[in-house]
């Protein structure tokens, strides 16, 4: 789980600069969330209250609030119960 949250948070840096917003999440953080996250947090199951097969979804974020809020990763819940992620 924590190499996802250091993929979410540095493959926007890297991106590349031409890019929009909806092009690098569809590209670059997207196909991580399928693949490690959405059979607990899809469409089909949302454990915590949490969805995340959505950006949108992802703002508004599960029982405990967002799980991320944009261009603020320390005011992210992720972030704030596990501290920074370790790479």
């Amino acid at each position: 789980m924590k190499f996802f949250w250091a993929v979410v948070l540095l493959l926007p840096a890297v991106a590349a600069a031409n890019d929009g917003p909806a092009e690098k999440y569809l590209r670059d953080v997207r196909p991580v969330l399928q693949k490690r996250c959405f059979s607990c947090h899809g469409a089909l199951q949302q454990k915590a209250g949490l969805r995340l097969d959505t950006a949108q979804r992802i703002r508004t974020g599960g029982d405990s609030g967002p799980a991320v809020v944009p261009n603020d990763p320390a005011g992210s819940l992720r972030f704030r119960r596990s501290g920074p992620p370790k790479i």
